[in-house]
This record gives structure tokens, C-alpha cells and sequence, in this order.
């Protein structure tokens, strides 16, 4: 996602995505495991789990937005 010299008008990411690579790139793994882990977990129609495992998902999201996406 977003290599280098990517950026798009309209897309609202900031120069950190490729400055700090390492970093973009362990948040983007942490979103996918958490949404992979949703996955899992609703599919076994685990309700309170899923919505535990959907708040995870929501902070890796909103953890990654912080840090690299433009207001």
C-alpha cells in the first residue's frame, strides 16, 4: 500500500507513510491480524467476543490514521 511516490489529491496521507515506513508498514500488520482475528471469532458466533475483537480492530485502525493520515 502507497509506495513510494504515490500520493494522490484526495488522498489524505501524510509524508510519514514512506518517511517512516517501518512503522506505516507494522500498523498496516497490525489492522490485518486484528481483522483477521474478527473474522475468526465471529465466525464462531461469538458475540461478545466479536465485539471485543471489532473494538481491537477499530483502535489499529484509528492508532494508524493518527499517524499517517492527514485531518
Amino acid at each position: 500500500m502507497f509506495p513510494e511516490g504515490s500520493k494522490v489529491e484526495g488522498i489524505r496521507v501524510l509524508n510519514t507513510v514512506w518517511s517512516d515506513r517501518a512503522g506505516f508498514e507494522a500498523r498496516a500488520s497490525a489492522c490485518s491480524e486484528a481483522a483477521l482475528e474478527l473474522a475468526r471469532v465471529a465466525g464462531e458466533g461469538d458475540r461478545e467476543g466479536a465485539s471485543n475483537a471489532f473494538m481491537q480492530m477499530a483502535s489499529t485502525c484509528h492508532a494508524c490514521h493518527q499517524s499517517y493520515r492527514e485531518e
